[in-house]
């Protein structure tokens, strides 16, 4: 008698190896991101990437700046329900924040000018392999923000959250997951663990960063990369470009 596997059997062990690739780690609980965690996980987020994150602590963004960016974006994932964070007791100490690439927040309200070159960085990265390029859902997830409480770290928390957002991604269909990577630390979380195909999509040294004339990030040490990387092994990244249907492995990008 055939054994036939299911779809859904297929993602879920697909979902399984991902973190198969990491040690688990017990000491805390982690949970998909709900709208009860949203005040304590945007807390923790705003005073994460204020104190330490390298751009936006180089360019002094105070608490009351990045609040208003910060409760929408943890907001929005909360309702989308592709991010996870971890807990110690009831509070939040780490989160990672992920969305659908085709569904962006929407910047409907207004932020802070300091986040103009932050932003435009950012994009940068990633924007000369993805210009032009459509997806369709449910196919490329975002992982745009990793924060992680600044009592608790340099216990592998970032690298907890992050791969369990993977496995949730491709628990809910994903194949691929791009990142645009600011931290080294970070950086090394993933891509060091990480045994499926990634492919570096763009870098950019944070001193030798220039916009409009202007440094913003003169002295600022490190850099800044965006990664995309398969959720599911040898995943056909799918999409339309100028009105061309095309199905390719990463390696085919190399």
């Amino acid at each position: 008698m055939d054994c036939v596997i299911s779809s859904k059997e297929i993602t879920d062990l697909q979902a399984r190896q991902i973190l198969q690739q990491i040690d688990i780690d017990h000491r805390y609980s982690y949970e998909i991101l709900q709208p009860v965690h949203v005040d304590r996980t945007a807390s923790m987020f705003i005073r994460s990437f204020c104190d330490s994150e390298p751009m936006t602590r180089y360019v002094n963004m105070d608490y009351d700046s990045f609040a208003p960016f910060a409760r929408a974006v943890v907001q929005k994932a909360a309702n989308d329900g592709l991010s996870i964070v971890a807990l110690d007791g009831g509070k939040v100490i780490a989160c990672a924040l992920t969305e659908d690439i085709v569904d962006p927040l929407p910047m409907t309200f207004n932020v802070s000018p300091k986040f103009k070159y932050i932003f435009a960085l950012l994009e940068q990265l990633t924007s000369g392999f993805l210009h032009g390029k459509q997806f369709q859902k449910k196919h490329v997830a975002h992982l745009f923000i990793t924060a992680v409480d600044e009592d608790y770290r340099k216990n592998g928390l970032s690298k907890q959250v992050n791969f369990r957002a993977m496995s949730l991604a491709a628990d809910e269909g994903f194949s691929f997951m791009v990142s645009e990577l600011t931290n080294i630390y970070n950086e090394l979380g993933i891509m060091h663990h990480l045994k499926n195909a990634s492919l570096l999509l763009g870098s950019q040294v944070y001193r030798e960063y220039t916009l409009d004339g202007v440094r913003p990030f003169a002295n600022l040490p490190g850099g800044a990369a965006g990664y995309l990387w398969e959720l599911k092994c040898d995943a056909l990244l799918t999409y339309t470009q100028d009105n061309i249907l095309q199905k390719r492995t990463l390696r085919t990008f190399r």
